[in-house]
């Protein structure tokens, strides 16, 4: 019913140009994240065992957080210029932060594994307000 789980995960945010509101507009190379957690997970099986194990599960943890290309011109003293709304939380174009993460998810058993579609709200903590994002997550796990 309770179990552990680490993941490593990545997630691009295209480069093109754009236009942030109070941020301005701006090109830059193609921001990244890449984050690993260790979550805590309730499992909540909706069926007694059976080939397909069906259950929904709660999870819930912390981590870090890696920001890459997160440059701009972007000048965080008027709040004008050119970039990304997060180069006003980070320090630099590459910064390693610790967050917290908490969701829910489905799995059904298909032989050895279980497929899983999941979404979290993650909550990274840097200078001023914390990055905050949701990312829907399809995989398959092996156990």
């Amino acid at each position: 019913m309770f179990g552990v789980r680490g993941d490593i995960s990545y997630n691009r945010i295209s480069g093109r140009e754009r236009n942030f509101t109070n941020f301005g507009t701006g090109s830059t190379a193609d921001p990244q994240i890449w984050a690993g957690m260790l979550d805590l997970k309730l499992n909540l099986p909706l069926a007694p065992a059976s080939t397909w194990r069906p259950t929904i599960y709660a999870l819930g943890g912390g981590g870090v957080h890696y920001f890459k290309n997160f440059t701009s011109d972007f000048n965080t003293t008027t709040g004008v210029g050119s970039g990304t709304a997060f180069q006003a939380q980070l320090d630099g174009s590459s910064q390693t932060k610790f967050g917290l993460n908490g969701g829910a998810g489905f799995s059904f058993g298909i032989g050895a594994a279980n497929v899983f579609i999941e979404s979290r709200y993650v909550s990274v903590f840097t200078r001023g307000n914390n990055v905050n994002y949701i990312p829907v997550n399809v995989g398959i796990t092996f156990f």
